[in-house]
């Protein structure tokens, strides 16, 4: 059991590392000015993926954790990207 939660502790600090670099490493430009949408506003894979992944191993509570890791300017946005994983919605 406590192997279990170390390598869900793992995952969740790849995961939340993952998100960070998504919105840091992001430069708006013509076709995209989110770090979570594509140009047509649809969810990019790997933050719906991020999503779903912090939901599997902790649900909302998790996903809401993760949230906070990022600028209050973008998490109104990621709340957008996640609406309908799990129990997320907008």
């Amino acid at each position: 059991m406590q192997a279990l939660e170390e390598d869900h502790r793992f995952k969740i600090s790849k995961l939340l590392e993952s998100l960070i670099e998504c919105v840091e490493k992001f430069s708006p430009t013509e076709e995209r000015d989110s770090p979570f949408f594509d140009k047509n506003h649809k969810t990019l894979p790997e933050i719906h993926k991020i999503g779903s992944s912090l939901n599997e191993i902790g649900g909302y509570d998790l996903m809401l954790f993760a949230s906070k890791a990022i600028s209050k300017e973008r998490r109104r946005e990621l709340e957008f990207a996640w609406s309908g994983i799990g129990e997320w919605r907008a």
